[in-house]
């Protein structure tokens, strides 16, 4: 089976959320809402769905864009108004891109007018105006900053050494990311980091309050789920 699980963030107790004899991935919550979307095969051919009051159903599918065009989607986020979703595209011609769609209809459109790099999900500002994203170019890997007003510029962050997607903290504080380095907290405008010692971590995420990261850190036999106060440095491990 293809299974989507949730853990909680007490005692690491895991809970089944969806499973599918087919292609079912990349789970995301949104900020404010119960509602949850990932990619799926469910239908038959690769598109984005979502889980909202126990139903789920494709928001962005093959047919939003020309025929044949499409070869997978990835990686999507919903706005925190819950109103748009932000995704990664992989065409024909194996171009890797984040578009946006809207929940209320009308054409995707390409995050940036940026080409020849490979773009990689993200995740989006507290305001919805922004959003913080991975690529590839070159042979190097970094951090970017794009405005959602769509075929926007994009701004450098920070090169890094590593290819987990990054998250932004609720309260627009921070932006988390994790490198061969570590782990590691990094303001929006560039200027203050913070890095803590986690190794061996697969993907972080934060807490409601913005106070805390969560991660997963991969074992030989087992995966475990920790936190890290940002402020003192404290490392838990839940389970």
């Amino acid at each position: 089976d293809n299974m989507i699980l949730s853990a909680s963030l007490s005692d690491a107790a895991v809970d089944r959320v969806i499973s599918s004899d087919v292609q079912a991935g990349m789970p995301a919550w949104a900020l404010n809402k119960d509602e949850m979307v990932y990619e799926s095969k469910r239908g038959g051919t690769t598109a984005i769905w979502m889980r909202s009051e126990g139903k789920d159903g494709p928001i962005v599918t093959t047919d939003h864009f020309p025929a044949g065009s499409t070869v997978g989607f990835a990686t999507p986020a919903l706005s925190p108004a819950g109103d748009r979703i932000e995704y990664t595209r992989t065409d024909k011609d194996q171009r890797f891109a984040t578009w946006i769609s809207s929940l209320g209809g009308g054409p995707p459109v390409r995050l940036t007018n940026t080409h020849d790099v490979v773009e990689r999900g993200g995740a989006w500002s507290p305001d919805g105006s922004r959003i913080v994203y991975w690529q590839y170019r070159d042979g190097r890997t970094s951090l970017m900053i794009a405005r959602t007003t769509g075929e926007a510029a994009p701004t450098l962050l920070r090169e890094i050494n590593g290819n987990t997607l990054p998250d932004w903290s609720p309260d627009g504080q921070w932006i988390a990311f994790v490198e061969r380095a570590g782990l590691s907290v990094i303001s929006p405008d560039g200027q203050t980091i913070r890095s803590f010692e986690a190794p061996d971590t697969a993907q972080v995420t934060f807490s409601r309050d913005s106070k805390l990261l969560y991660g997963i850190r991969v074992g030989t036999t087992r995966c475990s789920l920790f936190s890290i106060d940002i402020a003192t440095r404290q490392t838990k491990t839940i389970g």
